[in-house]
């Protein structure tokens, strides 16, 4: 073979290697798994979605205990990941992950709030101190240092299905009776966790 056409059997091989690589080191699609690995009906174990892959972003939605979500994306540092449904960003030790995250893309994708307003439960000022619960039920135990003051207000995550309690952020339930709410609780997930 002449020196002409062994340069371009050569040229043709590199050509070809060059691809293969290219190939192989594309993100490629993945199948990566988020559960949260508690059992359905605990109250207090919830995977918290935020808006952005780190605890500094707000929380904007959760992942209930019994869940799985799809992993689409992870942070530079693969330290959080963007689940599909629902949206958000969780941290890669929140969950039991389904396999590696290398394959997935990486994003730094902003999440917003599945809801158009914030719901906020708001103790009128002549009222009580309100005690957060670990569950909606007066059987759950009180979280100690979880306490809603006369005047005080805060940002409603989940209810159960009648609307009577409400889960807050920061995470504590909260009986609704007496309470005055601002904004549509009809907008907020319903969260079902049983009574023990």
């Amino acid at each position: 073979m002449s020196s002409k056409g062994w340069m371009i059997v050569l040229a043709s091989a590199l050509t070809l290697a060059g691809l293969w690589l290219l190939l192989t080191n594309l993100p490629t699609s993945s199948n990566v798994t988020v559960t949260n690995s508690d059992p359905p009906g605990t109250a207090h174990t919830l995977v918290f979605l935020r808006s952005g892959p780190g605890r500094d972003f707000e929380r904007i939605g959760f992942l209930d205990p019994g869940a799985t979500a799809s992993a689409i994306a992870r942070d530079s540092a693969g330290g959080w990941l963007l689940l599909d449904a629902p949206r958000g960003w969780v941290s890669n030790t929140a969950g039991d992950l389904s396999g590696p995250i290398d394959s997935l893309p990486v994003s730094d994708e902003r999440c917003e709030l599945p809801n158009a307003e914030r719901v906020i439960l708001s103790n009128p000022e002549n009222g009580d101190l309100i005690v957060m619960r670990m569950g909606p039920s007066d059987w759950f135990e009180p979280i100690d240092d979880r306490l809603l003051v006369p005047g005080g207000a805060t940002v409603l995550m989940a209810r159960t299905a009648d609307g009577s309690w409400v889960l807050t952020d920061p995470h504590g339930w909260i009986r609704t009776e007496s309470m005055e709410i601002l904004g549509d609780l009809g907008v907020l997930p319903v969260l079902s966790i049983r009574d023990h």
